[in-house]
């Protein structure tokens, strides 16, 4: 007769240890959220997308139009950069901006009149402008990478 007996009670205390550790996963989430503002904000500092891509020239017109005559895209004054906040949940690393135009900026597009036949800008009038897209949010590989690490030290 062959007998096996098994000890399983440190098995279930490691478990047990990172299943409490998955429910507190608020502070690595911070963690993350603070990072993809920070990143972001490298983003527009360096003009460039999260997966490295020169964002788009503005026109001649847009930087005629600027108060300084900058002609570094999506800073003129600061506001967008500036609103990028982060947030985060025990599931969830957010970041992100409320600014009713910052779509337009991150996934580009046409803006058309709503009311009347032409937009004016200044002295400028169109029919449509066509914003070209300056994505300044976003997960990158290298990030994602970071992220994943960070997530694996705080349950090992």
């Amino acid at each position: 007769m062959i007998n096996i007996k098994s000890n399983f009670s440190k098995i279930t205390i490691d478990i047990q240890g990172k299943c409490d550790k998955l429910k507190n996963m608020k502070p690595v989430m911070e963690r993350i959220a603070s990072d993809m503002v920070k990143e972001s904000q490298m983003n527009f500092r360096n003009s460039k997308s999260p997966e490295g891509e020169d964002w788009a020239k503005l026109s001649d017109t847009t930087i005629s139009m600027r108060r300084g005559g900058s002609s570094k895209p999506l800073v003129d004054r600061g506001t967008l950069r500036r609103s990028i906040s982060g947030r985060a949940t025990d599931t969830q690393a957010i970041a992100g901006t409320n600014l009713i135009y910052a779509a337009i900026h991150q996934f580009g597009g046409t803006i058309r009149p709503k009311n009347g036949k032409a937009l004016k800008f200044g002295k400028n009038i169109r029919t449509s402008v066509t914003i070209p897209a300056r994505p300044y949010l976003g997960v990158n590989q290298r990030m994602s990478e970071k992220y994943r690490k960070w997530v694996v030290e705080c349950i090992k």
